[in-house]
């Protein structure tokens, strides 16, 4: 058994690893990465051999560069979930409206799209199915809606793929409890390094810093992700009886109200109780108006890193109000507008320099495991072998010495780019 790492090796990001087996040939996710100079996609050679493509989840990081094989002869069944594949066809749409828009030409065209949506085999948690010669089992990978951990049957050895991993229940998500020991386990390491504070504890710091900058008598901005995240931060800000309106806003109020008639395995009544308490935007119009009243709301908006969506028109009306203020709710991607905002105080919006004067902060909403959990994870799979992807060099490298010194795992592979393991 040949594992080649397309991408994710050593990055968060443009996930794709090449599986070759006696069973097949077989991609694990086909992600794109938000590089500083655009898009970065994967290379995987000759994509018409391909046997089968498994989706674990929506996220454009494991999902964005479909089409783009599509295009370049890619046709095979495309394995995931019907909450995955509605999710999916959303983002890359709202991705390739987005890009259509740039100064340099999309390498696919829309058809693409819609040509691989055809390819789908839809599946459930917890059954089992035989694609070609493949035998494999899924199950929720508790990361977001439809996020999928898949369990192989591989030269008679069980493989095993988190995808993006949550061993932790969240308001809107149930969490991951596969427990089966396993030959090989090819698990993300974003949080490698790091743990994550009590949930609890996160959302009770953010609803404080929501009252702080409403104290202050500025909106209260609010960039989440189109999936999970903007879901879980209306049903926090629900929980409480505010002074002012919630208004959603972007790719997010399209796509909660269309999961409200999705199944994944979590809390779907909460989230749809959430969705119709909020007020929604309508358009650009409407998202001008409110802003120019001066009447102070709390917007909740796509996009999470800041890269498009209406949070770049809430930057450009609102970055000399000191009164407002921005409240990050996840993970920024080195090279992001969101990143470059921590750290360096600006973001970039229509190729201009904006230097936000108002309040800042970042808060831990993680839908990935932490160091921790990824220990416990891997304790409780007692991999033979164990393949880390998914996590930059330093969150890697700590936790291969953690699983190599308390857990005593002896066949642990930290690869890069291309790189072929084997695995006999």
């Amino acid at each position: 058994m040949k594992i080649i790492t397309h991408g994710a090796a050593r990055e968060v990001g443009r996930s794709c690893i090449e599986i070759n087996c006696s069973e097949g040939r077989f991609l694990l996710d086909l992600g794109l990465k938000f590089g500083s100079e655009g898009y970065e996609f994967p290379e995987v050679k000759t994509p018409e051999t391909v046997d089968c493509l498994f989706l674990s989840h929506a996220h454009l990081d494991h999902s964005g560069s479909i089409p783009l094989y599509k295009h370049a002869g890619l046709n095979c069944d495309i394995v995931a979930t019907s909450a995955t594949k509605m999710i999916t066809q959303m983002l890359l749409e709202d991705s390739y409206k987005i890009e259509s828009r740039g100064e340099v030409p999309v390498p696919y065209d829309q058809n693409d799209i819609y040509d691989a949506l055809r390819n789908f085999y839809l599946i459930k948690f917890d059954k089992g199915y035989t694609r070609k010669r493949l035998s494999f089992r899924c199950f929720n990978a508790g990361h977001i809606p439809g996020s999928t951990l898949f369990e192989f049957k591989m030269e008679g050895k069980r493989v095993v793929y988190t995808g993006d991993l949550n061993t932790v229940k969240t308001r809107l998500m149930n969490p991951c409890t596969y427990l089966e020991p396993v030959d090989v386990l090819i698990i993300e390491s974003t949080y490698g390094n790091r743990d994550h504070l009590p949930r609890q504890e996160v959302e009770t710091k953010f609803l404080n810093a929501v009252e702080k900058g409403l104290a202050r008598r500025g909106n209260v901005i609010i960039p989440v992700f189109t999936v999970g995240r903007s879901q879980e931060i209306i049903m926090a800000l629900n929980e409480k009886q505010w002074s002012v309106p919630i208004y959603f806003d972007g790719l997010a109020k399209q796509l909660t109200k269309k999961l409200k008639w999705s199944d994944f395995d979590g809390n779907m009544k909460g989230m749809a109780k959430a969705y119709n308490l909020v007020k929604l935007i309508d358009g650009n119009e409407h998202r001008h108006k409110l802003l120019n009243s001066g009447k102070q709301a709390i917007y909740v908006t796509t996009s999470g890193m800041i890269q498009g969506g209406p949070i770049l028109d809430y930057i450009k009306m609102s970055y000399k109000n000191k009164k407002d203020s921005i409240l990050l709710t996840g993970y920024q991607v080195e090279g992001t507008n969101g990143r470059t905002l921590l750290e360096k105080g600006f973001a970039i919006v229509d190729n201009k320099r904006y230097d936000p004067v108002c309040y800042i902060e970042k808060f831990d909403f993680s839908a990935h495991s932490g160091l921790n959990e990824l220990l416990d994870f891997i304790a409780r799979t007692k991999p033979k072998h164990l393949v880390l992807v998914h996590g930059d060099d330093e969150a890697i490298e700590n936790l291969a010495k953690l699983a190599k010194e308390k857990l005593k795992i002896k066949n642990i592979y930290t690869p890069k780019r291309e790189q072929i393991i084997e695995i006999k």
